[in-house]
C-alpha cells in the first residue's frame, strides 16, 4: 500500500495442535470437555477472566467455543476479557460479548503486556486464564514469564494455558535471503527486515548460524526494524541492534509508518522489505 515490494521469509510457524486444543478445551469446560458441555458445566466460571496477549490465543479460544454455547453462567460479577491494541477487535469471535452481559473488555491505552497488567488492576487472589504459546525449537522469550509473574505480583492467580505452539521452521528458513530463486519475486537483496516478534528474530539468527552467516551480513545491506519496543528489547537481548522501532504498535501499521519515515529521510526509492 505504501509502494514497497514485500518478500515473505518466515522463520517460525504459529499453529494449534491436538494437545493445545485439548488444553484450551479443558480450561473452558473441564477435563472432560464433551461431558461438561453437555451438562452445562463450565470450568471457565471458576476464573475472573482471560488475559489474551496475542491474536493466536483469541482464535484458539474462539475455535474451542464453536458449537458449544455460552460457557458462562448468568450469576456472578463481571468476567474480564483483556487484549492488546487491535487484537481486541477479534474478541467478538468468542461469542462472550454477544451472549453474556457479564463480559467486560479490558484494553490498555498502550498495547503492551505491562500495560495490560496495570489495566487488570489488583487481583485479590482471583484467577485469570492466560492463553500463551508453547515455544518449540527456540528459547522462550521472557515476555510471557514476565507477564505471568507481573500478574501474580498484582495478586492474580495467573493460570497458564498453552493455547498454541510457536515453532522454529528449521535451519534453512533464512535461505531465501541468500538464494534469489527461493524469494517470492526473485529479489536477492532487501532494503529492510521487519521483525514482529523476538521469536521470529531468534529463528532467523539460528538459521543464519546454521548457514554459516550471522546478522553482520544483513546489517551491511539492509535496515533492521522492530514492530515495537518489546520486540526491540528482545532483539537487544539477542545481541541485535535495530535501526527502526515502531512507536505506534497497536497494529503493524506503526512499523510501516516508521519505515516510510526512515526511507523518506534518506530519499530512498524502490525499496524491498
Amino acid at each position: 500500500m505504501v509502494g514497497a515490494r514485500p518478500l515473505w521469509c518466515p522463520t517460525i510457524v504459529v499453529e494449534s495442535t491436538l494437545e493445545t486444543q485439548a488444553e484450551v478445551g479443558a480450561s473452558i469446560w473441564g477435563s472432560d470437555s464433551s461431558t461438561s458441555a453437555a451438562a452445562g458445566i463450565s470450568a471457565l466460571d471458576r476464573h475472573k477472566g482471560v488475559a489474551f496477549t496475542s491474536r493466536a490465543g483469541i482464535r484458539a479460544f474462539a475455535e474451542a467455543l464453536k458449537g458449544r454455547g455460552n460457557p458462562l453462567g448468568d450469576a456472578g460479577g463481571a468476567f474480564l476479557l483483556g487484549a492488546l491494541g487491535k487484537d481486541a477487535e477479534l474478541l467478538h469471535e468468542l461469542g462472550l460479548l454477544r451472549s453474556n452481559s457479564r463480559a467486560r473488555v479490558v484494553v490498555p491505552t498502550v498495547a503492551s503486556p505491562d500495560a495490560l497488567i496495570e489495566a487488570f488492576g489488583e487481583g485479590k487472589g482471583q484467577s485469570l486464564l492466560c492463553p500463551v504459546p508453547l515455544v518449540i525449537g527456540l528459547e522462550e522469550p521472557p515476555v510471557v514469564p514476565n507477564f505471568l509473574q507481573g500478574l501474580r505480583s498484582k495478586g492474580w492467580n495467573a493460570v497458564r494455558v498453552n493455547a498454541y505452539v510457536t515453532k522454529w521452521l528449521g535451519e534453512q528458513c533464512a535461505e531465501p535471503l541468500f538464494n534469489s530463486s527461493k524469494c517470492l519475486d526473485g529479489f536477492r537483496n532487501v532494503d529492510a527486515l521487519i521483525f514482529t516478534s523476538t521469536a521470529e528474530l531468534e529463528g532467523l539468527v539460528k538459521s543464519l548460524r546454521a548457514l554459516g552467516q550471522d546478522m553482520s551480513f544483513l546489517r551491511r545491506q539492509c535496515v533492521l526494524a522492530a514492530h515495537g519496543p518489546v520486540t526491540a528489547k528482545g532483539a537487544a537481548r539477542l545481541g541485535v541492534e535495530v535501526d527502526v522501532v515502531g512507536e505506534q504498535f497497536q497494529s503493524f501499521q506503526g512499523i510501516i509508518d516508521a519505515l516510510v519515515a526512515y526511507f523518506r529521510s534518506r530519499s530512498s526509492s524502490s525499496i524491498k522489505i
